[in-house]
């Protein structure tokens, strides 16, 4: 969404307090960090039927959320892996997913150029969309990694998309704006002309990018609750604990959804494990 400075004299809805004292006469307002992404304030609209506004825009138009699943060899039955992560926003310790915003600039463009020399080497010239994809798989295997797993056999090229990127709150959240920063800096690195870029913006899918990636069955063992699986050591991530993960834990997919149904389960109700659970329910149906 687009917004516009505040004329004089609208009447408005939002209080901005700073410092804990409120100011007045705001036309605008922006409250930003590079790789997280922007809060503005402005008008929605025309002076004479808008109305003041807040819009979000996360870092690239958001994150990215991993899946992660094995299937048990003998009984080809689906085990779903679950992060049991401190969520103080949600209340405390709650069923989770490897999720993250996209990941930092340097990272990022070492990545892009590598990207970029292979489609080079292959005589292709890689568009918008391709790249926007591109480094929201990276995003979503960094946060794999940093999260719940480490291991050789598992590589960026495994993760397969589920579904179409997601608006999380098309009230609140912008998913179509393109940043000027955020373009000049693929622009550095792949050439794009700005006439370029804006030939190719329209198709770029914006949102939260759900992944999904199967994690091989010899890499687990068996875990105190029966049916249930764990990581083995010598594979399981360290980072998380940084971020409040107590432990990751792969149970049958019928068992997870059940507990994500239970209105009387506390540690369910977190949208993207709802979402990116759900999905990959549909998508293992559609493959069977």
């Amino acid at each position: 969404m687009s917004l516009r400075s505040i004329p004089h004299g609208f009447r408005r809805r939002w209080i901005l307090r700073t410092n804990d004292e409120q100011v007045n006469n705001v036309h605008s307002a922006d409250l930003s960090q590079w790789g997280f992404g922007s809060y503005r304030y402005g008008l929605a609209g025309t002076p004479v039927i808008g109305y003041d506004a807040v819009v979000y825009r996360e870092f690239f138009l958001g994150g990215t959320v991993i899946v992660a699943h094995s299937i048990e060899p003998v009984t080809q039955e689906v085990l779903v892996a679950i992060l049991l992560q401190n969520r103080p926003n949600q209340g405390g310790v709650v069923l989770s997913l490897p999720r993250g915003f996209v990941v930092k600039a340097s990272k990022l463009k070492a990545f892009l150029q590598r990207l970029k020399a292979k489609a080079d080497h292959a005589g292709r010239t890689l568009t918008l969309q391709e790249v926007w994809a591109a480094l929201h798989a990276l995003t979503g295997f960094a946060e794999l990694t940093e999260e719940m797993v480490q291991t050789p056999v598992l590589n960026v090229d495994k993760l397969q998309m589920l579904g179409r990127p997601i608006n999380t709150n098309n009230a609140l959240v912008d998913t179509v704006s393109m940043d000027k920063a955020e373009i000049a800096f693929l622009q550095e690195i792949f050439g794009w002309s700005d006439k370029e870029v804006k030939q190719m913006s329209p198709d770029v899918i914006g949102g939260v990018y759900f992944m999904s990636i199967e994690i091989p069955f010899e890499l687990l063992i068996q875990g105190k609750k029966p049916g249930s699986y764990l990581l083995k050591k010598d594979v399981r991530a360290q980072q998380g604990i940084l971020e409040g993960i107590l432990r990751c834990e792969f149970h049958p997919l019928a068992t997870v959804l059940k507990q994500l149904d239970d209105p009387t389960n506390p540690q369910a109700g977190d949208g993207f494990t709802e979402i990116g659970i759900s999905r990959l329910d549909r998508s293992l149906r559609t493959r069977r």
